[in-house]
């Protein structure tokens, strides 16, 4: 631990608060393993998660070992009513690239309601 409190594993300094760092050609960075909330699916020993936030309003990604899903979960206040928003950053602001709604549409670009993709069975995609 530095004198800033920041944790390094894997290296002499923690360069966050924590800093998990792996020999590029035999190791992962970082393994989770031992369960998983009950939200996102079945808690195993060899299923996980990583939680961001706190147990009210999180983000979190996980696997659940019993059906092999792999989950991106965006959780607020006992129900999964945010979006999960992929950014890009063409210049020096953040864009949305792509958008999972909370009603389950897939919105491409950032051109506010109008950008979703529909479709019942075949996907076609029209340039604007």
């Amino acid at each position: 631990m530095s004198t800033t409190g920041n944790v390094g594993i894997g290296t002499s300094v923690g360069a966050q608060r924590l800093t998990v760092s792996a020999d590029a050609n035999t190791d992962a960075g970082m393994l989770v393993t031992g369960g998983a909330l009950s939200t996102i699916g079945t808690a195993n020993a060899n299923s996980g998660q990583i939680l961001v936030g706190n147990s009210t309003y999180n983000a979190s990604i996980g696997y659940d070992y019993t059906t092999y899903d792999t989950f991106i979960d965006n959780y607020s206040s006992g129900s999964f009513d945010g979006e999960i928003v992929f950014r890009t950053s063409p210049s020096t602001t953040l864009v949305a690239g792509l958008t999972l709604t909370n009603a389950g549409a897939v919105k491409v670009g950032s051109g506010g309601t109008t950008n979703y993709a529909t479709g019942n069975g075949d996907l076609y995609v029209q340039d604007a």
